[in-house]
C-alpha cells in the first residue's frame, strides 16, 4: 500500500464527518400565579421542585388581575398578563387562569395538577442551548446556528430565587407564602432568524438582587420554545 493513501483516507473521513449536534438546553416551565390566589400555592411549591432538576428552567411569572380582590401580588406585573394573554391566543384557550403552567411554549396543563406537568414534561422536546456567561459588565449570550432557521423572538428573564411573603388579606390571609424561580424583569431582545449570534445585556439594565438570568428563543406564530439556556449569577 502506498504510503500516501491512509492519509489521504483519513482525511476523506473527516471531511464527510457529519458536523456536531448543537447541545440539548433545558426543557421550559413557565407558572402563571397570584399571591391572591388560593389554588396557587401547591403549584408555586410543585414549581420549586421542578427548578431543582436537572434539565428544567422554571420561571413564575406573577399576574396583576388578582390584584383588586383583596391582596396586591408585589411580584406582579402588568407585562406578565400580556405574556399570559399571548399565549391563550397562540394555544386557543378560553382565557387567561391561575395557576396555569405553560410547558415548551406549547402545551397548557392546570400547574397543581402533578400527573398533568409531569405528563407535559415527558412530551416536551428539548429545545436547543443557549449558552450564557459573564463578561464584565455585561451578560453575554451566545446563540448557536439553527439548521433549518426559524422566525424567532427572544427574550431574556432576569430571575430571583426565593421568596417569602407574609400575605394579610385576600384568599390568602394569614398564610406566608414560599414563592420560588419569581421573574422580576422580562425584557425583549429582538427578532432571530435562527443563525450564530452573539448578544450583550449590560447588568445595569436588570435589577438588583437577582439570582440568575434566562433566555428563551420562541416561534413568533406558535411560541414554542426553540432555544433555552440560564445563567446563575455570582454573588
Amino acid at each position: 500500500m502506498r504510503p500516501g493513501i491512509p492519509f489521504l483516507a483519513a482525511t476523506l473521513l473527516l471531511a464527510n464527518a457529519a458536523p456536531a449536534a448543537v447541545p440539548a438546553g433545558p426543557k421550559v416551565v413557565e407558572l402563571f400565579t397570584s399571591q391572591g390566589c388560593d389554588s396557587c400555592p401547591p403549584a408555586d411549591a410543585l414549581l420549586g421542585e421542578l427548578a431543582g432538576r436537572p434539565g428544567v428552567l422554571a420561571l413564575a411569572l406573577h399576574i396583576t388581575y388578582w390584584n383588586d380582590l383583596g391582596w396586591e401580588d408585589r411580584f406582579s406585573q402588568d407585562q406578565f398578563d400580556e405574556r399570559q394573554r399571548v399565549y391563550v391566543r397562540q394555544l386557543q384557550l378560553h382565557g387567561p387562569y391561575t395557576p396555569q403552567m405553560v410547558i415548551d411554549g406549547a402545551q397548557d396543563v392546570v400547574g397543581s395538577q402533578r400527573q398533568d406537568v409531569e405528563r407535559a414534561l415527558a412530551r416536551a422536546a428539548r429545545p436547543v442551548a443557549v449558552a450564557l456567561r459573564v463578561d464584565g459588565d455585561a451578560i453575554r449570550v451566545d446563540l448557536p446556528a439553527l439548521d433549518a432557521g426559524c422566525d424567532c423572538v427572544l427574550a431574556l428573564f432576569a430571575v430571583q430565587a426565593n421568596a417569602s411573603t407574609p400575605v394579610g388579606r385576600g384568599e390568602n390571609a394569614g398564610k406566608t407564602l414560599r414563592e420560588f424561580q419569581l421573574v422580576r424583569a422580562l425584557r425583549a431582545l429582538g427578532k432571530w432568524p435562527g443563525d450564530a449570534r452573539t448578544l450583550q445585556v449590560k447588568r445595569a439594565r436588570l435589577p438588583g438582587h437577582i439570582d440568575s438570568v434566562a433566555v428563551l428563543a420562541q416561534e413568533r406564530a406558535t411560541g414554542r420554545v426553540v432555544a433555552a439556556g440560564q445563567l446563575s449569577l455570582p454573588d
